[in-house]
């Protein structure tokens, strides 16, 4: 490819190439001390449908008609869904559930760490920022957990996925366990002894049962293309046991480990009060993701006739 530029030689100069059909445009930074070519963005037009990366190693500058610097532009693209960890199932299939359920199996532990290519955010871990409860009770200790990660989403093992087509709604079961690494501050009284603690802490979330169902509309987007929209949500949760550890309480292991055992048989109460929050923000980052990915993916190539 031959670019001709107006510019002076080191500033950022933009050209087109053609592949096919498509057209590229890119955004280079051309440092001639260096003898280097360095791309800071790329857009995709034409039939390109995502570009996945670019790499310059041969192609010939200008400026007023003298060659400045030759490299080349190779670049790989994908069309429509292009992921190969997503399988597209057939609407039209008697069996779409277990398609479905099936692809969705194969594909959960990438979209669960995320893809840089589509923009995706991990969701292994998820961070949830703090989570308060009161044992037994607000006249009792205040127990802040904060900078939680939950660790697990990858290997969640899914149990059941149900489209229903004419009422726009996805139901899934599945089940996970949950390692949550976090900090604690903790404060109130144990019986009449003021305590006040702070450090490390872990809780365990052993198979935890969820029922999400999601609700979506089709839309028109910028392709022209109908792609799914989630326009609603809802989750529930059943937790077979949770177990805490809240390390360093005081310095004192008689006290730290009356504490813990008090947690420990309080875990139901602790779990009936930060399993919402927990819940809403699990739910609303899976949201979030699969968002980027529909608006990505048009609705006939995710689930062709």
């Amino acid at each position: 490819m031959d670019l001709f530029v107006e510019e002076p030689p080191g500033v950022e100069i933009c050209g087109t190439f053609v592949v096919g059909e498509a057209s590229m445009e890119l955004s280079i930074d051309l440092d001639l001390a260096s003898e280097q070519l360095l791309l800071s963005e790329q857009v995709a037009y034409g039939s390109f449908d995502r570009v996945l990366d670019v790499e310059i190693n041969e192609f010939t500058l200008y400026h007023h008609d003298e060659v400045i610097t030759t490299a080349h532009v190779h670049a790989r693209y994908a069309r429509g869904i292009a992921a190969d960890y997503i399988k597209s199932c057939s609407r039209n299939d008697p069996n779409l559930n277990e398609c479905a359920l099936k692809s969705a199996r194969e594909s959960l532990e990438q979209f669960a760490r995320g893809d840089t290519s589509r923009k995706l955010p991990p969701l292994d871990p998820l961070y949830v920022s703090e989570m308060t409860v009161y044992i037994p009770n607000e006249n009792g200790l205040k127990l802040v957990f904060k900078d939680n990660y939950f660790h697990g989403l990858s290997d969640m093992k899914l149990e059941k996925l149900k489209f229903d087509l004419n009422k726009k709604v996805i139901y899934t079961n599945a089940v996970v366990n949950l390692d949550v690494h976090n900090k604690y501050d903790l404060s109130g009284k144990l019986m009449i002894v003021p305590i006040t603690s702070n450090g490390d802490s872990s809780i365990k979330l052993k198979n935890t049962v969820l029922q999400i169902s999601l609700w979506y509309e089709h839309v028109t987007g910028p392709d022209g293309k109908i792609h799914w929209k989630i326009i609603n949500h809802d989750i529930k949760y059943n937790i077979e046991k949770a177990v805490f550890r809240l390390e360093n309480l005081l310095g004192d292991k008689a006290i730290g480990d009356q504490v813990n055992l008090l947690l420990n048989e309080l875990w139901r109460e602790i779990v009936a009060d930060v399993g919402p929050s927990v819940c809403n923000s699990l739910i609303e980052a899976v949201v979030e993701t699969l968002g980027v990915l529909l608006a990505q993916v048009p609705y006939d190539e995710l689930m062709p006739e």
